[in-house]
């Protein structure tokens, strides 16, 4: 036993035990990210309908604030998953010859074009909706 994946399997990489586990951790959770976005999917168009209908001409201002607030984080969602999506193709299709896999990929490729957008996507997401939660805080600690 040679320690490397292949042992059992010929079509297997020439990988160690541990990278194989963490590229397909990193597979795996790549594919679970798509459930979570699904749930995201459903959320906004559910948000977006109740919005839309609830917007009358005393509230508009609120209401599409709201709205346009919605449709921000659900666009940047989807950028986020495009790019996680397209970044793990490069890693594992298109360039799973790199010196080290895929892994190795991610740590030397990490400032690529497509990667960013996933990263400032995230990081814009997070800022908005820690920024609502804030104002929300401030609003109700203020009222009281």
């Amino acid at each position: 036993m040679s320690g490397l994946a292949n042992d059992t399997n010929p079509w297997a990489p020439a990988e160690d035990s541990a990278t194989i586990v963490a590229e397909r951790a990193w597979l795996q959770g790549a594919i679970i990210s798509s459930v979570a976005y699904g749930a995201e999917l459903i959320l906004f168009l559910m948000c977006f309908y109740l919005l839309y209908q609830q917007t009358t001409r005393q509230n508009v201002r609120n209401q599409l604030s709201t709205l346009l607030f919605c449709c921000v984080i659900f666009i940047l969602g989807t950028l986020f998953m495009g790019s996680l999506a397209k970044y793990t193709q490069l890693a594992f299709i298109d360039n799973r010859n790199f010196p080290g896999g895929p892994s190795a990929y991610e740590n030397a490729m990490f400032s690529i074009p497509i990667d960013e957008i996933g990263n400032v996507s995230f990081v814009l997401a997070n800022w908005l909706c820690d920024a609502v939660i804030v104002s929300l805080a401030l609003f109700l600690s203020c009222g009281s």
